[in-house]
């Protein structure tokens, strides 16, 4: 295996001075919205130099030079950069960031040989791909949504909503992510995702869709208005006030577990999202997605398509996944592997983590619902404003559902 990956890269050293090194510019976004954190940012230059030392074995001349981009700031700083000419050569950031990358123009689209595609899953390729046919970008890992607590101020986690509710009532404080990606999971409690992926296919939701969406909608306005229940800006504000102990209980991505696992140490509790009147917990993945910049000079370009292509085989996607033990592989020959023992460590069965790229239907809704929004920013921006409406008492669930299926029509509301 390492000779295989050896002979990949060392093709694109070829014609090059051996006693120069070659320097590729890497921007990684980070992976909340809102303004560049300090703190992320070094374990983000950390991520990618750690890559660069693995390249080492097999292309000693070849150097990452990592820089951090804020989410909220990525395409402004990226056509910034772009227009100056110094646009990174490779870019990091999540699978609805790609596509809106793409569509501005910012990236160069990748092409992939079958052989290639069958190093990724097939759905998360879906995730990154347009609905002309383009790759906006190489998924290299995935992270999955759980739930993150305290446990010397709970010491048992809600299994249910309504369990959930029960313990803010008793005093105990849960924090939620005002925004579609961060709430997704709810809607399989409701099984309200038919009402949307109905909306996203210009089709008016049968009456037992739009029941179950207003069912959601009701929920999520009465669980606003319980005064233990907060619903805040970003994942980074949970975070802090988890590790502050101002909130028992929050939403959590996997890769924010080593900055929880530094400060709560042994007190922090992980398990699965609770589940609804009428269903499971349908988390997604945020998928790290590798896309090619603009401003690559040729030899630039084959260098960084070989780098993702070495990032995708099996030896390098365990590497990394277990030497962070927050994320998972995208590749199908590894991950359920990785996924067994990473589950073990969370202390939850590997069967109740959702990767979000296996084939049922609460998936293939997800998908196309963040593929389509992915590729059209204004339409995310008009659904999180529409689900903060809600939140913050403006708009009654009827008014909601029916704003939320003009935007998913792709309509104004």
């Amino acid at each position: 295996m390492r000779a295989a990956l050896l002979a990949l890269l060392a093709g694109i050293a070829s014609g090059c001075n051996p006693g120069l090194p070659r320097v590729l510019r890497v921007a990684k976004s980070t992976t909340d919205p809102g303004e560049l954190n300090m703190e992320e940012s070094m374990r983000d230059r950390h991520v990618v130099k750690e890559v660069a030392t693995l390249l080492q074995d097999f292309d000693p001349g070849l150097r990452l030079h990592p820089t951090s981009i804020s989410q909220a700031n990525l395409i402004k700083e990226v056509r910034r950069q772009t227009g100056s000419g110094l646009g990174p050569d490779l870019i990091i950031s999540n699978g609805t960031n790609a596509l809106a990358l793409l569509e501005q123009q910012l990236t160069q689209p990748v092409t992939l040989t079958q052989k290639q595609k069958a190093q990724i899953t097939p759905i998360a390729l879906e995730r990154v791909t347009t609905p002309e046919g383009l790759i906006a970008g190489i998924p290299m890992s995935q992270y999955v949504q759980l739930a993150c607590y305290d446990k010397r101020r709970l010491p048992t986690p809600p299994p249910t909503l309504q369990a959930l509710a029960t313990a803010s009532g008793q005093g105990k404080v849960f924090g939620f992510a005002m925004h579609l990606e961060d709430l997704y999971w709810t809607l399989g409690g409701f099984a309200a995702t038919p009402a949307l992926q109905a909306s996203l296919d210009q089709q008016a939701p049968n009456a037992t869709d739009r029941r179950r969406l207003l069912a959601w909608l009701d929920w999520l306005r009465a669980a606003s208005f319980q005064q233990n229940v907060l619903f805040l800006n970003d994942q980074m504000g949970l975070r802090q006030q988890l590790i502050q102990g101002k909130l028992d209980w929050i939403t959590c991505w996997s890769s924010q577990l080593p900055q929880l696992r530094a400060a709560l140490q042994e007190h922090l509790g992980i398990t699965t999202l609770p589940s609804g009147p009428i269903g499971q917990a349908t988390p997604i993945t945020r998928l790290q997605v590798w896309t090619l910049g603009r401003n690559s000079s040729a030899q630039q370009r084959r260098e960084s398509l070989a780098l993702l292509q070495f990032m995708v085989e099996p030896w390098a996607q365990k590497t990394m996944a277990l030497k962070y033990r927050t994320s998972f592989p995208v590749n199908p020959q590894v991950a359920p592997l990785v996924k067994r023992q990473l589950a073990g460590e969370h202390h939850i069965s590997d069967d109740s983590i959702e990767l979000g790229l296996t084939d049922t239907e609460s998936t293939r809704h997800a998908n196309a619902l963040l593929a389509a929004l992915g590729a059209q920013p204004e339409q995310m921006t008009r659904v999180n404003s529409i689900l903060n409406s809600v939140v913050f008492g403006t708009r009654t669930s009827q008014e909601a559902a029916q704003a939320l299926q003009t935007v998913m029509a792709g309509k104004q509301p």
